[in-house]
């Protein structure tokens, strides 16, 4: 099937006109047919347009009459979790976009940098890491009371290293609260010694771990010494879609 029988669906909320028009450009610019662009102009409408279904990637701004700033991007989230989103930010506002992926959309892109392949790439990961985080986020929730009952503190991620779950052994090990686990990237919401050593550890390929031990500080304070083991999960495709994470007595 080629792109023009089975185009990918973009919403582009933006209320500018002009910038609204760039990014269409940006996105059709090339004859392969494989994005069709809708436009809205607030994010009721958005979210109204999403409610109906058929839309495979949401583009937004920031700066909207009737929202404004990471509030705009949480309100989309949460309204439209099976939708992947990403943010338009302002300036070189690279804290801002971080920040917004922290709130559950998929990726960010500042206006100044943005060009027609840097976008299209975007929209495309984007797509694929929400559809990997969704498999993963079914597989662990169906397990999540077994999981909770295991002993062993354990946290999953997907391929961006944003944690979506962990078991009650782990909040308890770290001294962090699941609410603020979850949906935040390792290197924002671990102790930095956990999280450089989960980069560090990069399984090449899924299911084989890695082992390393690792000292790390929680929030109260406490110094521990743990086995850090991390496993790569194979998302649909076969690539690595994230990992699992246990921690184990040193």
């Amino acid at each position: 099937m080629s792109p023009q029988d089975n185009p990918l669906r973009v919403l582009l909320v933006e209320d500018n006109p002009g910038d609204a028009r760039l990014v269409e450009i940006m996105l059709t610019e090339t004859d392969d047919g494989a994005f069709l662009v809708s436009k809205a102009g607030r994010l009721d409408e958005a979210l109204a347009v999403i409610g109906q279904g058929g839309i495979d990637v949401v583009l937004l701004d920031l700066g909207l009459p009737d929202s404004v700033g990471l509030d705009t991007a949480a309100r989309a989230a949460e309204a439209a979790p099976e939708t992947p989103i990403v943010v338009l930010t302002g300036l070189n506002d690279e804290t801002t976009g971080m920040e917004a992926v922290r709130r559950g959309v998929q990726d960010y892109l500042a206006k100044d940098q943005i060009e027609g392949p840097i976008v299209r790439k975007t929209l495309l990961y984007a797509i694929d890491q929400h559809a990997a985080s969704a498999v993963l986020r079914r597989q662990f929730s169906s397990q999540q009371q077994m999981v909770d009952a295991m002993p062993t503190p354990a946290f999953y991620t997907d391929k961006a290293h944003a944690i979506l779950g962990c078991n009650r052994a782990f909040e308890e090990t770290v001294g962090i609260a699941r609410s603020d686990l979850l949906g935040g990237l390792i290197y924002e919401v671990l102790p930095q010694e956990l999280s450089d050593c989960v980069k560090k550890s990069n399984p090449g390929q899924a299911g084989t771990p890695q082992t390393r031990s690792v000292t790390y500080t929680r929030p109260d304070g406490a110094r521990h010494e743990a086995r850090l083991t991390v496993t790569a999960l194979a998302d649909p495709g076969g690539e690595i879609g994230g990992l699992v994470v246990c921690l184990s007595d040193a």
